[in-house]
């Protein structure tokens, strides 16, 4: 994965900053991920993963 990140010239952290856009909370959740012609991202989760929301992330 780190060499496509390095040919698309993204860091790790613009990757994840991208991917939080798209309510990833952890990239392993991540089954596929594409970099479209328009510069956003297209994500597709794991079959067992959902989206991330603000109530699941900050429950105690």
């Amino acid at each position: 994965m780190m060499k496509e990140i390095k040919k698309a010239r993204l860091t790790t952290d613009e990757l994840e900053i991208a991917l939080r856009k798209q309510k990833v909370g952890n990239i392993q959740d991540v089954a596929e991920c594409f970099l479209e012609s328009s510069g956003k991202f297209s994500v597709t989760l794991k079959p067992n993963k959902s989206a991330a929301v603000t109530k699941r992330i900050f429950k105690n």
